[in-house]
């Protein structure tokens, strides 16, 4: 499993606007206590239904990179682990990023647009294989 699970904490930048925004104290210290590592039963159902998931990595060199994976097949292989496969464009630069080796950190939103609802994920990839154009991840 990965290090990066169970220990998030708000960085420097979402610090800074929420400060921008100013944001309540009460609501910034409230954000952590909703941050989950585990999935619910809802949650899995809700990333099955998904259209779209947008997702980024950062690359050997820390470079940002990022891709919409389209109709992805979503499985919930534990409560704390998504396994999502989708079509890829093999020469896409975030596929390239996320199956080289090494950790990779991911940071992705699971968007229903009929319903106008999102969820943030992130953590670290545990696993990214490319299968002629299929990109299966381990998150």
């Amino acid at each position: 499993m990965s290090q990066l699970r169970k220990t998030h904490r708000q960085h420097e930048g979402e610090l800074r606007v929420q400060a921008r925004r100013q944001t309540p104290s009460q609501l910034t210290s409230m954000i952590a206590g909703v941050i989950r590592d585990e999935m619910s039963r809802q949650h899995v159902d809700y990333y099955q239904r998904l259209r779209y998931f947008p997702i980024g990595v950062t690359d050997g060199s820390g470079r940002p990179w990022a891709t919409v994976l389209c109709n992805p097949e979503t499985t919930a292989l534990t409560s704390e682990l998504l396994r999502i496969a989708a079509t890829v464009n093999p020469d896409d630069p975030f596929v390239r990023a996320v199956c080289s080796p090494g950790a990779r950190p991911f940071a992705g939103v699971a968007i229903d647009f009929t319903s106008r609802s999102r969820i943030k994920l992130a953590g670290s990839v545990d696993a990214a294989t490319l299968d002629g154009r299929t990109l299966t991840l381990t998150l």
